[in-house]
């Protein structure tokens, strides 16, 4: 993985720590049980605050603000891209890897080899439960002749190597604390904050 392309842009990386930075001090508040009376002194100067509820409604509109903010730069930024891009990459080799497993797994006995290639995207459904794929195989005797054989292969096995692939790239390098620790954060003091 190229950390050169994933690095964030200047405007980017502003947006990121002020959502962090409001969203830390919403999850203080809360797990340190800070309220606030109705005077609070600002530079040595006494200010009487009529409703100490807002400041909390306050911070949270300030958050939304920067999740906002934080959320157009992320999309805008090149890194987002490189980041989509890596990602896509790495599922597709996951799932093409399953795919020829469980092709494998479905041919004849004796039959260890196969002509062409195949891939995740080539299969066709069959119904809920199956994919169908055409093979070729070299024929028994080595006459370098082809025989062509379509398999039944199961979803299941495929399908499922979508969340391992997930949990794998979002925790390689700096990809889960960079791209996405500030909206589990902002998750995080949002369900706090309601419950």
């Amino acid at each position: 993985m190229s950390n050169k392309k994933l690095d964030l842009a200047d405007g980017t990386l502003r947006q990121r720590r002020n959502l962090l930075l409001v969203t830390m001090i919403l999850i203080f508040m809360e797990h340190g049980n800070v309220s606030f009376g109705s005077d609070v002194k600002i530079f040595g100067a006494s200010a009487s605050i009529g409703n100490p509820d807002f400041i909390l409604q306050f911070l949270f509109l300030v958050q939304a603000y920067f999740l906002w903010r934080f959320y157009q730069y992320f999309n805008a930024d090149g890194a987002y891209s490189e980041l989509r891009n890596q990602y896509r990459q790495s599922l597709t080799n996951k799932l093409d890897s399953s795919t020829l497993q469980q092709i494998f797994k479905e041919l004849p006995d004796g039959q260890r080899s196969l002509s062409g290639s195949y891939s995740y995207d080539g299969l066709e459904s069959h119904d809920s439960n199956y994919f169908q794929v055409e093979v070729e195989m070299p024929k028994a005797g080595g006459n370098f002749e082809n025989e062509k054989l379509s398999l039944k292969i199961p979803k299941g096995p495929i399908e499922r190597q979508r969340i391992p692939a997930l949990i794998g790239f979002s925790f390689r390098g700096r990809i889960l604390t960079d791209f996405f620790l500030p909206y589990l954060l902002v998750g995080y003091s949002t369900v706090v904050y309601l419950v």
